[in-house]
């Protein structure tokens, strides 16, 4: 958020907790709620990610935003568990759980800690604008927010203007790791930016063995979590029809940058995913495979 903003400033933000599947709100899970069930598709950036406060000086740049996103250089803490202790010594004023998967247990150490924002819903993952909102709300900026919001969306609209041939067409999005593949349906938030470009995807994320591979026979076909090189070797996924006509997106594995954009999903990083995503899109739906 803008420090710029008219609004009254609040507590500066120390932590701020990016795991890439889930998402968070003000809402405090009841004391019955079981906790949220896991995702059912690996996460494209599986650890969490806890920034610290600014004077903190270490920060590992392959998961951590720069530091003019985030004003100074953050301190990373965590892995696939929160060292809580590391976040306490930090002393933050706030913690966001804006994209976790955070249970009533964990909700309560943290809460120990500082105040702290808990996931909006057990089940359901919010969109990057709720998760936005959300912060402002936390943060006192709801305005800066809205904002951001609308800055946002405006680059999606005018991506779809620019490619109306986007609007309707099946797009299968073909996540594979760990010798896995997925197809991955709207209640993942990383196909959220094919479906806010006029793309039309299931709304259920599966699990796809080799006989199953057809599912991802659409009118454009993503893959993601693996190279071009090592996609085409697969025989069974370029015996596709939507593979022959080339009509397929490759996006990368996970060591690219647009792998990171898209796990984040924010504001932030939409951006810079629509700039990598758009062209290799146009081009998979005019029959010309392309590659990131």
């Amino acid at each position: 958020m803008s420090a710029g903003s008219s609004e009254s400033q609040s507590p500066e933000l120390a932590i701020r907790i990016v795991p890439p599947v889930a998402s968070d709100g003000l809402w405090i899970p009841p004391a019955s709620a079981a906790p949220p069930a896991p995702p059912p598709v690996p996460p494209l950036l599986p650890e969490p990610v806890v920034l610290g406060p600014p004077q903190a000086a270490s920060a590992t740049a392959a998961t951590a935003p720069s530091a003019s996103a985030v004003g100074a250089t953050p301190e990373v803490v965590g892995g696939n568990e929160l060292e809580l202790e590391k976040i306490a010594a930090l002393q933050p004023d706030v913690i966001l759980g804006v994209y976790s998967f955070i249970d009533r247990a964990t909700y309560e150490r943290l809460s120990g800690i500082a105040p702290t924002v808990a996931p909006p819903s057990e089940t359901v993952a919010a969109t990057w604008q709720e998760q936005t909102r959300i912060t402002g709300r936390a943060l006192g900026l709801t305005e800066r927010a809205e904002q951001v919001v609308a800055d946002t969306e405006a680059r999606f609209a005018e991506a779809r203007a620019a490619n109306p041939e986007f609007a309707g067409k099946t797009l299968a999005a073909g996540f594979v790791v760990g010798g896995e593949t997925y197809a991955l349906g709207t209640d993942d938030l990383r196909t959220q930016l094919f479906s806010d470009l006029g793309f039309t995807l299931p709304a259920t994320s599966t699990t796809l063995s080799r006989e199953l591979l057809g599912e991802l026979d659409k009118d454009v076909l993503v893959v993601l979590g693996e190279s071009r090189a090592a996609a085409e070797a697969d025989q069974q996924l370029a015996a596709l029809r939507v593979v022959r006509d080339g009509r397929v997106a490759y996006l990368g594995d996970f060591s690219t940058p647009f792998a990171g954009a898209l796990g984040f999903g924010s504001p932030l990083s939409l951006p810079y995913a629509l700039d990598i995503a758009v062209p290799a899109l146009r081009s998979a739906v005019g029959g010309t495979p392309a590659s990131i």
